[in-house]
């Protein structure tokens, strides 16, 4: 299964499952579903990973080769779009993804993942959702912006949905300072603790 993580960030995110040791896990922005996939490994039919993926021709990332969908300016290797800072996902993608991933997005590829899954659930749909979430989690990441007003609509809805000593890991993706800031302003009281993780991510710990 291939995670966008699998070079880059997924030591920072197994070092909090091997803290924390969380049994259910909501990934927002699952994408092709292999973090998911990784943390499914971990759990080893001990707990359950949902992940969210949105439908939304708008927000979905198509890569390398279309510049449909959002964050999707330019060519890999080349101009990119002006949010992702130094994250050239299109170059990413087309290094570290076999061929198949490289045009417009495919659900397929994504429901494939979560069918190797026993104990995994794929959720189409567009994250805050219209409806509240019916099952507490002790891991929920969102991983869908760079943006602080997003990721501070996201937190907004999932901040309410974590079990006790659960955590909110958030990629604040260009803009942890702020986001990290922003947090201590506006969740201190609901949080234990706020912390910034590796050069990305700030924690949310419920």
């Amino acid at each position: 299964m291939y995670t966008m993580h699998e070079n880059t960030y997924w030591p920072t995110f197994k070092k909090v499952f091997d803290f924390y040791k969380p049994k259910t896990i909501v990934e927002v922005g699952t994408y092709y579903g292999g973090l998911s996939y990784r943390f499914h490994e971990l759990l080893n039919g001990t707990g359950q990973v949902f992940g969210v993926q949105t439908p939304d021709e708008n927000k979905l990332i198509h890569v390398p080769d279309s510049n449909m969908g959002d964050y999707s300016v330019g060519e890999a290797d080349g101009h990119i779009d002006y949010r992702l800072g130094k994250h050239d996902w299109k170059r990413a993608v087309k290094k570290y993804f076999p061929e198949k991933y490289h045009y417009h997005y495919d659900f397929n590829l994504v429901i494939e993942t979560f069918q190797q899954m026993e104990y995994g659930t794929l959720i189409l749909d567009t994250s805050p959702f219209v409806y509240p979430w019916k099952i507490g989690y002790d891991l929920c990441i969102l991983d869908i912006t760079t943006e602080v007003e997003e990721n501070e609509k996201q937190v907004d809805y999932w901040i309410k949905y974590g079990n006790e000593g659960s955590v909110l890991m958030v990629g604040a993706w260009t803009h942890q300072d702020k986001f990290y800031e922003l947090s201590k302003n506006k969740y201190s009281f609901l949080t234990k603790e706020i912390i910034k993780e590796g050069s990305e991510h700030v924690l949310l710990r419920l």
